[in-house]
């Protein structure tokens, strides 16, 4: 019998974007003209799944989010037990290993199961222009309960926001309908690429600290599997450039000292023992190519997966063996306010494209065409040390 959301899809004629529901809570089809319910799939285990009809290149997403936070009154040291020179002897411990993050206390996913109401809408984006916008809306789970049932817990958060004397300046969790966790999927109208844009809300939950928001994690499905990545790095002393699969991801030569000592960049967050064997800052390219060739404009199905900008936190990319994560680093941010990722961007193409993509960044950010006359620039490194 042929697959029923195959079936769905014989009139798309490129990219779509399939989210699954649950009992109460229909399956969503979002393609350049519109929004429609469909029929679910009951053998499916994705949440939803981006598909490609050109090639046969499907995204597919485990979860909508994953949130890693802990009790706000362990973000900052002065309100814990650790000892100053054992903070002190912490943070400069982390020069020189990239090892994992401060221990994560509480996890909270949210799948399909969860989803409290969808809301469909049209939506402009800067620099992407008119979207068919479908908001998804959760149940928070023990994220918005708070810790007002758990006394020892309930006691410290009360003593930190006194001693901090935030009572006044910051404004407690909202019950309102909008003060939801909500994740935002878009798809341009007007855009022949037809690129997929997502974003999570967070409401404001004083009682915690966040970590970081895993906005995907999945498979990339294909027939033709990619055989080449390309990587960018944070920094100077990162590696930008293009490695086969398979092939180790270089490194500057004392990556321990310098590179991480200067920043870190976005952290790798995971409950895997072992690291995986690609992580990439901001975004991340994968492609098919003739084997031993080099990239060229030939190379294809493309695929790119990253943001439009970092303005809200750093963000990493990792790949191995065909699993893909996203993260949003925050950092262990109180969240005294309302948090909400940058917008997350992913294209499927039958050939390499990243014209496209810097172009879209271009248009978020309303960057001019750079005068290549011009070419004055100011860095204070260079400022303060002689030749």
């Amino acid at each position: 019998m042929e697959n029923e959301w195959v079936t769905q899809l014989k009139d798309v004629k490129d990219c779509s974007l399939l989210i699954q529901g649950n009992s109460k809570i229909p399956c969503y089809l979002i393609t350049r003209s519109g929004v429609k319910e469909v029929l679910k799939e009951s053998s499916s285990s994705f949440c939803w799944k981006f598909c490609c009809m050109k090639n046969d290149w499907h995204l597919e997403s485990s979860k909508f989010l994953e949130l890693r936070y802990r009790p706000s009154y362990t973000a900052l040291p002065s309100y814990t037990n650790i000892s100053f020179m054992r903070d002190y002897f912490g943070r400069i411990s982390s020069c020189f290993s990239r090892a994992s993050p401060k221990k994560i206390s509480l996890l909270e996913e949210f799948g399909s199961n969860d989803i409290l109401e969808v809301k469909i809408e049209k939506r402009k984006i800067v620099g992407v222009g008119e979207c068919n916008v479908v908001q998804v809306y959760f149940n928070a789970g023990n994220v918005l309960r708070g810790y007002n049932t758990q006394g020892w817990i309930s006691e410290k958060v009360e003593t930190y926001f006194e001693h901090a004397k935030l009572n006044k300046e910051i404004s407690r969790r909202n019950d309102s309908e909008e003060a939801r966790i909500n994740v935002t999927f878009a798809i341009p109208i007007e855009d022949d690429s037809v690129p997929l844009l997502w974003k999570v809300f967070i409401p404001s939950i004083p009682e915690i600290a966040m970590d970081s928001i895993s906005i995907y994690e999945g498979v990339l499905v294909s027939k033709k599997r990619p055989s080449r990545i390309f990587l960018n790095g944070y920094q100077s002393w990162s590696f930008c450039g293009s490695v086969r699969i398979g092939d180790d991801q270089p490194k500057s030569a004392l990556p321990n000292v310098f590179s991480e000592a200067f920043n870190l960049g976005a952290k790798y967050y995971s409950e895997e023992e072992h690291s995986p064997k690609y992580k990439s800052d901001f975004f991340m390219s994968l492609t098919s190519s003739v084997e031993d060739s080099i990239i060229d404009e030939d190379c294809g199905p493309f695929m790119i997966l990253g943001w439009l900008s970092q303005h809200e936190q750093f963000g990493l990319v990792s790949y191995d063996s065909s699993k893909l994560k996203m993260f949003s680093d925050c950092d262990g941010i109180l969240c005294l306010y309302n948090i909400e990722t940058d917008w997350s961007f992913c294209q499927i193409s039958d050939s390499i494209n990243f014209d496209y993509y810097l172009e879209k960044i271009k248009n978020y950010h309303n960057i001019n065409d750079f005068n290549k006359e011009k070419k004055v620039g100011w860095c204070s490194w260079y400022h303060y040390v002689s030749f």
